[in-house]
């Protein structure tokens, strides 16, 4: 029996790579000198007649490098019963291997050993065995140790194993920064051969391995589970061809392997080497002391030493690499492009991130931050100072963001609390907080309030530089925070409901009603919260209303607790800083509406003949006209049309010029709104909403009847030009100084009067016959007050209608002489024309002024003739166009008369169109004096 079990196996690896390799002489020598010792062991084994060697297998792969792995397994039956029913054998090996530790990016060759004893019992047909098996495991340079229980079953075509792992050791240190432990797990294999070709066996295995939660390379605690698919043929007795196929979760691909072992049994011939291999398919007998199948190499899983600085999980832009293990006093610097930074996970699961345009160093009692903007994230024990220019914080189980830029350092804490002490004083910064310290303010750090422009802008930040760039928190300290942009979908429409999907790093419990903020068209709006309490993604809604429309581009800024809360499972509240956004514009589909009319007079108010009247609709939004709306007015019971005029400030403005018959002292009203479609639209095209409470007044009075006689006086009279009533003048007088201009004749009577020829604050220029001002401008002419205080004087007001004969609306002089005599107040404009040089001068009353303005527009009509200057020959007063009419202000500048309406109106007249008015007496008007 001991020559049937007894085999050597001399595997050559087959690589799949297809790379070329170059010839090593001394790795050849290294090679042939193993090869001989093994081949030597062999020749022992052949010529020994001790069981143990005689079920030896030898195996080693080989490459360009020489021996990439060898091994040794002996079988030592040590008992089996008499009718070969019970067995018991021990199993040992030995195998020098080239060990991958995935996590840590290393590699390193492993010796192992395992032994072990197993049982097998054979069913009295012969058809099939179970077994049960123990081993321990061992494995340098780092002394890991497992043990491992078993279970088999065999047919002569079949078989099936299941393998227990325990790990015997702790972790072990190595000096490169990094630990390992002996893992535990499970395997379970099957195999087969077909009757018709049993030199064909296949296998499929499945293995579990548990594993730790460790900060850098296990954040998760994920384990290993994988599977694996293998056959091997043996044409002949020599060589055997194994392929395999590899996956598990800790590869990037599934790996392929194709083995050829040589199979070399001592004390056979070298013609039986190459003959078929037989079996014996009716018994399992032959298989009673088959090696037990499983793992002999000890997996381990590695971790980061707890002891050492901290390795680099994240760089981009930065002057570390990932995988890069940090020491003391490493300083890091990161690109001012977005995106740049780094994230340094420290043995005790500590975990610190690093912004853009960053300055960082890591000293074995504290993080220095020299500019830029960092995270900190506190593990257990080690790092809980962070320095800063001119400063420190201190930290208290804590989970910070810290941002340097020039002389201002802030800090905010998103979990626990820090003490943060400049040169001036310590401030304890609590959970949900930020403080602000400046160089040379003299002030210890403080407090700065969500909405601060400090605030906002270290918050943006830190969102923006450290929340959307480094990798998930590995550290379960870590305050939740949303790691990439908020997703807003929805339809841009009033109406519609907009959704907004908060990713978080972490679960989040939530109460009450938190609102999400974000703007839209740079306006602020707020989201509801909907749902997501106790999962890592939280919805909010917004229904968009009619004040969205016409608004563009959405972008979401924060999450607002409105009284209550957001807090993850390990109990540190959210960090509610969110980006993202929806580009595009709310469409406007509601017809803009009137929100009301104002009207103004060129004139004022009341508005006179000649006046323009400007109506404006005030609409709740822009409006575009196409086309000529109109307003129907009521102005005295006379309806009457102000046409479109234009689009003021967003708003229509329509005109209408005041018409001789025009009064109205109620205020004219619309009685109409005339728009057709299209007319009048809103930027995007919804038609003006006419509905709106018609009549409606506009508060703005019109009066075209004059100051004067309701019926034609007898003799010779000047009355209004609108009186249908002559004016007649008396002769020219023969010899007037040049500062005079005859007027026409004092209401009422045949006296002539004259006026001055130029308002005051002119004089006259005879080389340019004109009316000037001190520096030659004929535009420029002084205005004054009727009376310093809107009071009564003590001459007789006078309304509308009142006969031209009333003393106060004919006796300039008389008015005169009563207001330069009051003393109620100071009269300006009556006390300057009475001081005038020459003496007998006075401000007209409103009658005069109305006699002066017919005849100096009464051109050709010989009714209303034209008076001329010094010109006592020119009998019907025609055809002359004297300084009278060019010397007063046709602009339509208003002119005060010495008549009194109220106890604070005087009455006025302008001259570009004949209108008479009542004025606050404390206005500054333009002043003509005149004598008789």
């Amino acid at each position: 029996m001991a020559n049937g079990f007894a085999q050597s196996q001399i595997g050559s690896q087959i690589g799949l790579s297809g790379e070329g390799q170059s010839y090593d002489l001394g790795g050849n020598l290294k090679q042939t000198a193993i090869r001989s010792g093994l081949e030597g062991v062999k020749a022992a084994a052949s010529a020994s007649d001790i069981y143990a060697l005689n079920h030896l297998e030898l195996e080693y792969s080989l490459s360009g490098d020489g021996i990439d792995e060898y091994s040794v397994l002996t079988v030592q039956p040590l008992w089996d019963s008499a009718d070969l029913r019970h067995n018991i054998f021990a199993q040992a090996s030995y195998a020098n291997k080239q060990v991958e530790d995935i996590g840590a990016d290393t590699s390193q060759r492993r010796d192992t050993v395992n032994a072990g004893l197993a049982y097998r019992y054979i069913t009295p047909d012969e058809q099939h065995m179970f077994g049960a098996n123990a081993f321990f495991d061992h494995q340098w340079p780092y002394h890991h140790n497992r043990m491992s229980l078993g279970l088999d079953y065999k047919t002569s075509l079949y078989g099936a194993s299941f393998n227990k792992y325990v790990g015997l050791s702790d972790w072990r240190g190595r000096d490169d920064g990094y630990e390992e432990k002996a893992l535990g797990g499970e395997d379970l294999e099957v195999s087969g051969r077909l009757p018709q070709a049993p030199e064909l066996e296949v296998f499929a295995k499945g293995y579990h391995w548990s594993q730790e939660k460790t900060p850098v390379i296990n954040p998760d605690g994920d384990d290993i589970w994988g599977y694996q698919f293998a056959a091997e043929y043996t044409p002949v007795n020599a060589f055997t061809i194994r392929s395999q196929a590899t996956r598990d979760n800790e590869m990037d691909d599934m790996e392929g392997q194709i083995t050829m072992r040589l199979n070399y049994r001592f004390g056979q011939g070298w013609d039986d080497l190459w003959k078929r291999p037989t079996y014996n398919l009716d018994s399992v007998v032959d298989r009673r002391f088959e090696k037990v199948r499983r793992n002999n190499e000890i997996r381990v899983q590695v971790r980061q030493d707890p002891d050492v600085t901290a390795r680099v999980t994240f760089a981009q832009g930065a002057n570390v690499s990932v995988g890069q293990s940090l020491a003391f006093g490493t300083t890091i610097t990161t690109g001012g492009a977005g995106g740049d930074g780094a994230t340094v996970v420290f043995g005790n699961g500590a975990r610190l991130d690093v912004g853009q345009s960053t300055q960082v160093r890591i000293e074995k009692d504290q993080i220095v931050l020299i500019t830029g903007i960092i995270q900190f994230t506190s593990g257990s024990g080690g790092i809980t100072v962070i320095a800063v220019p001119g400063g420190t914080i201190d930290l208290i189980g804590t989970d910070v963001d810290v941002r340097v830029s020039g002389g201002t350092t802030t800090l905010r804490v998103r979990d626990g609390a820090a003490d943060f002490t400049d040169d001036t004083g310590t401030t304890r910064v609590n959970t949900e907080e930020l403080a602000e310290a400046q160089d040379g303010d003299g002030l210890a750090p403080q407090i700065r309030a969500e909405g601060t422009a400090i605030y906002e802008t270290h918050t943006s930040e830190a969102h923006t530089q450290l929340d959307l760039v480094g990798p998930q928190p590995s550290n379960p300290k870590a305050a939740p925070f949303a790691d990439e942009a908020v997703s807003v979908t929805g339809t841009l429409a009033t109406g519609n409901t907009l959704t907004f999907t908060v990713p978080l790093t972490g679960s989040v419990t939530v109460t009450g009603t938190p609102q999400l903020r974000f703007t839209l068209g740079g306006l602020d709006r707020l989201a509801d919260y909907a749902s997501g309490s106790g999962t890592s993604t939280l919805v909010f809604t917004y229904t968009l209303v009619g004040a969205d429309e016409t608004l563009s581009n959405i972008v979401a800024e924060e999450i607002e607790k409105n009284g209550g809360t957001l807090i993850g499972t390990n109990g540190a509240p959210m960090v509610r800083t969110v980006s993202g956004g929806l580009s595009g514009t709310v469409p406007d589909v509601n017809a803009p509406t009137i929100a009301g009319f104002t009207a103004a007079s060129s004139g004022g108010d009341p508005a006179g003949i000649g006046d323009i009247i400007t109506v404006t609709l005030n609409a709740n939004e822009d409006l575009v006209q196409s086309g000529a709306p109109t307003l129907t007015l009521n102005i005295g019971g006379t309806s009457r049309t102000a046409n479109f005029s234009a689009i003021n400030a967003g708003n229509a403005e329509f005109t209408y010029t005041v018409q001789a018959g025009d009064n109205d002292a109620d205020g004219i009203t619309i009685t109409a709104i005339n728009v057709a479609a299209n007319e009048l639209e809103d930027a995007s095209g919804n038609d003006l909403d006419t509905t709106f409470a018609l009549p409606y007044n506009l508060s703005l009075d019109v009066s075209t009847i004059l100051l004067g006689l309701s019926s034609c006086p007898s003799g010779d009279l000047s009355a209004p030009a609108n009186s249908g009533c002559a004016r007649l003048f008396g002769a020219d007088p023969t010899d007037i100084d040049d500062v005079m201009v005859y007027a026409g004749d004092v209401p009422g009577t045949t006296t002539d009067f004259f006026v001055r020829r130029c308002d005051l604050g002119q004089d006259y220029d005879p080389v340019d016959d004109r009316c000037e001002n001190g520096g030659g401008d004929p535009n420029t002419r002084d205005t004054m007050q009727w009376k310093n205080a809107n009071t009564e004087s003590d001459t007789t007001n006078i309304g509308t209608g009142t006969a031209w004969t009333n003393v106060n609306a004919t006796d300039g002089p008389g008015n005169t002489a009563m207001l330069v005599a009051d003393v109620s107040g100071t009269h300006t404009a009556a006390e300057t024309c009475n001081a005038l040089p020459g003496g007998g001068w006075y401000l007209p009353a409103i009658s005069e002024l109305d006699v002066i303005y017919a005849n100096l527009n009464a051109t050709d009509d010989p009714d209303h003739p034209l008076p001329t200057v010094n010109d006592a020959t020119d009998d019907d007063n025609s055809g002359t166009t004297g300084p009278l009419r060019d010397s007063f202000d046709l602009s339509g500048q208003w002119y005060w008369s010495s008549s009194e309406s109220s106890s604070s109106h005087a009455w006025i007249q302008r001259f570009s169109d004949g209108n008479q008015s009542t004025n606050a007496k404390t206005d500054n008007r333009n002043v003509r004096c005149a004598r008789r």
